[in-house]
This record gives structure tokens, sequence and C-alpha cells, in this order.
């Protein structure tokens, strides 16, 4: 959609027009060697880095997502680091060098098999009369499942009373 602008001495102008043609021309800026869509340029003019790409790096360094396909540098190549780049740097420097863990699990052999040092103990038969010592205080499942049904259907039957 073209975006026309009327100027103070009334001529039309269209600013998406303008916009198009002039994005592959070099940028005045405080940031050096970019055209106007953002795209990193050599000193002739040639892109050397697109847009896609610095933004996909800049996503990379704030966010740090693995799916960001970028390396980790800023936008401006000749801005300095942050302290968050530069502890993220230094803590890949860290990882490349050190792995003690990773070291010392690699050398250790993988045990295959469990040896018991004592042999377990044989099991112990247990009798019913162990576990019940009345026979008034014995636990009637069956009865307790009858009880159980009984109750539910006593309760579906009051509510289709009340549902008709």
């Amino acid at each position: 959609m073209a975006k026309n602008i009327k100027t103070a001495r009334g001529r039309t102008l269209d600013m998406a027009g303008l916009i198009a043609r002039q994005e592959r021309t070099r940028a005045v800026s405080n940031v050096k060697s970019v055209n106007a869509r953002g795209d990193e340029i050599d000193s002739s003019g040639k892109v050397v880095k697109p847009v896609n790409q610095v933004v996909a790096e800049s996503y990379a360094s704030q966010v740090g997502n693995k799916s960001a396909h970028a390396t980790k540098s800023s936008a401006n190549p000749n801005a300095p680091l942050s302290p968050k780049q530069k502890r993220e740097l230094e803590a890949q420097r860290q990882k490349a060098k050190e792995t003690p863990l990773l070291d010392k699990l690699a050398e250790t052999p993988k045990q295959t098999s469990v040896v018991e040092k004592e042999p377990a103990p044989e099991p112990v038969e247990l009798l019913e009369d162990d576990f019940i010592e009345d026979e008034d205080e014995a636990i009637d499942i069956e009865a307790i499942k009858k009880a159980c049904l009984d109750a539910q259907a006593q309760k579906d039957a009051e509510a289709k009373k009340k549902g008709k």
C-alpha cells in the first residue's frame, strides 16, 4: 500500500516508493558500512552480510536461543562486547578447556554385573494366623464392596428422582 504524503508546497510524495528505490544506497549514520535496509556493506557498496543474518546474530546474542543460527557477535563489529557477551564467551572457552567430570566418567570402566557380598536371607513363610488374631477382627472385603455398591445405587436412584 503506497503511502502518499502531501508536502508544504502541495506536491505529493510516495514514501514507500522512495524507500524502495533507495534501500541499496549507503546510509548516512553513525554506524559504519550499512545501507538503508541495514545490510552490512563493503567500501564498494556490495552486501557483505544481509540484514536477516545481522538480526539473527543480534537475537542469538540477546536470547541465547540455539535455533538462532548465528554466531554471537554484535551488529556493529567495532562495538565493544557487553558484560553478558563477555561472560558467555568466557563460559564457552572454559567448556572447551575443562570437562573434568566427563573425563573422569570416560576413564572409569562400566559396571557390567552386580556381585552380592552376602546371600539374601531365606524368605519366611507367613501364615494367615500371623495377621488375624481374632476372627471377630477380620475384615470382610466382599461385604465392604457390597455396601459401597448399594450406597452408590441409592445415590443414583435419588438423583434420578430429582432429575424427573
